[in-house]
């Protein structure tokens, strides 16, 4: 694992410091208006990972830009790097938009909270081709999906969005003891450990039903994200969702997030 952690920070400052400009597919994550007319953009990319960027005059220049650094499309960029942290995005086109995300709130909101959740979760600079896809699995489901069906789909790819990038917690064995837990048993789950812990060894802040488990199990291994969620069931995983963010980023997922996927 450590050599891995090595070569992906050797990749990533090649892939960072090339002047020459590089294109490639995109999608926005958050974008901040900047001085009078810039904006900083951070985008998940297909060959560079997650990366910010600089859109100089992108308040102005439609030719360069249009209405493409809008959320829920998939972008062809071009990258320039120079010596600074911040790329310097050069243009933007929509490759494909998914405009049925956009004329149903519900569908928007579900979306958007699964993007917030992967602009935490990516690697900075380190590609993650399996991640970029499953981005654009999951803006392709939801806009299909039905807009009460939209918070099953969207919790469904944060859970495989977990798994993908290593951060899948063990839901099956204390990590203390050792001990498996009976599958249809509730079981106490520790976000710092990223395991169930046993009453007996000292529990956990959260405790997840044997259903919970089980969808959340069945959502790390499902790219189809068309698994369905009871309502005690998505509430138990928003929260475990949400610890996990807070213990090992120290960051908390927003509100929105949770009233999205949550409830």
């Amino acid at each position: 694992m450590a050599n891995e952690r090595a070569w992906g920070r050797e990749r990533s400052v090649e892939l960072g410091t090339g002047r020459r400009p590089r294109r490639t597919r995109a999608y926005l994550l958050r974008a901040i208006d900047y001085r009078d007319a810039d904006r900083i953009v951070t985008l998940l990319t297909r060959d560079f990972g997650r990366l910010s960027a600089v859109a100089r005059n992108a308040r102005r220049s439609r030719k360069r830009f249009g209405g493409s650094l809008e959320s829920f499309m998939e972008l062809d960029v071009e990258l320039r790097w120079g010596r600074g942290d911040l790329a310097t995005l050069g243009s933007a086109a929509v490759a494909q938009a998914h405009l049925g995300l956009v004329a149903d709130l519900r569908r928007m909101r579900c979306a958007g909270a699964c993007l917030e959740l992967v602009r935490l979760l990516a690697p900075e600079r380190e590609p993650e081709p399996r991640l970029f896809e499953a981005v654009g699995a999951m803006l392709e489901t939801i806009e299909a999906s039905a807009p009460e069906e939209a918070a099953d789909r969207g919790l469904s790819f944060c859970a495989r969005a977990l798994a993908i990038v290593g951060w899948a917690p063990d839901l099956e064995t204390c990590g203390v003891t050792g001990r498996r837990c009976p599958p249809e048993q509730p079981a106490f789950f520790d976000p710092k450990r990223g395991t169930i812990v046993a009453r007996s060894a000292g529990g956990g802040p959260l405790l997840l039903h044997g259903d919970t488990r089980r969808t959340l199990r069945a959502s790390f291994e499902d790219p189809s994200l068309r698994i369905g969620w009871s309502p005690r069931a998505r509430q138990e995983a928003a929260d475990a969702i949400r610890g996990l963010v807070r213990a090992h980023l120290d960051r908390e997922l927003s509100s929105a997030w949770a009233r999205a996927l949550g409830g």
